[in-house]
């Protein structure tokens, strides 16, 4: 049964290439990939071994608020496969979770209560590493972007605007995140212990020991939440 309902989750799910048409193209476009549904929008660059970003938007209300990719005056738009999709969204992560960070500058910036900002600048004059996270809560859209690119692009406003914190803090974030990020297929069931978890981490140096605190009550949350999927499609 629960091989059935993740096979449904998935078939919902349609998959783009997006370039930009000759008109619109400059030397710092990238093309884009996605991972689209009317619930959600993933987007990866293409060149992922050159700049790993990953932005992922989630609508809570399930109202549609994503619109599908599609081609226009602006940009190119082409379906693909699961599977290209995959092979760099992994390698994003992947390449993401293996970066060693040096001790260089940290910093956090507030919006309000519901939109944060962390990022890294490395000490490394040569490497010129930023790593930057991005959290939002609104009403509506549930927003986490990770990117890591060379260049120490808005470091002067980071550092008149934001907080420092420390290296070990930053990694609380980063770790964080990248296990919610981890697999693409498991958002909906992980995405509540995450934002709790990054709100905590937020007000104490706490511990990231993962979402998962037992194999039954994580069984048992995958299996309600893809009901519950099972049953938003019918009545679909």
């Amino acid at each position: 049964m629960l091989v059935i309902l993740l096979s449904m989750t998935v078939k919902e799910d349609k998959y783009f290439f997006s370039k930009l048409t000759d008109t619109w193209w400059s030397s710092g476009s990238i093309p884009a990939i996605f991972r689209w549904s009317k619930y959600h929008l993933i987007e990866i660059e293409e060149d992922v071994e050159s700049c790993q970003y990953i932005n992922c938007s989630f609508d809570k209300f399930k109202s549609g608020h994503h619109e599908k990719p599609v081609s226009d005056d602006r940009r190119n738009v082409r379906s693909i496969i699961k599977e290209v999709f995959l092979s760099h969204y992994n390698l994003a992560v992947k390449i993401l979770s293996e970066i060693e960070l040096d001790d260089g500058e940290f910093y956090i910036r507030k919006h309000g209560m519901t939109w944060y900002e962390m990022i890294y600048f490395s000490k490394d004059e040569k490497e010129q590493r930023q790593i930057k996270i991005d959290f939002e809560d609104n009403i509506q859209l549930f927003n986490v972007l990770i990117s890591s690119k060379r260049g120490y692009k808005g470091r002067p406003q980071y550092r008149k605007t934001a907080m420092a914190i420390s290296k070990e803090k930053f990694m609380l974030f980063l770790n964080c995140t990248l296990q919610f990020l981890y697999d693409s297929d498991s958002y909906y069931i992980f995405m509540e212990d995450y934002k709790r978890k990054f709100l905590q981490i937020l007000d104490e140096d706490s511990k990231f020991e993962g979402f998962i605190l037992s194999a039954d009550k994580s069984f048992e949350k995958i299996l309600n939440q893809l009901l519950l999927r099972k049953d938003s499609i019918k009545k679909g």
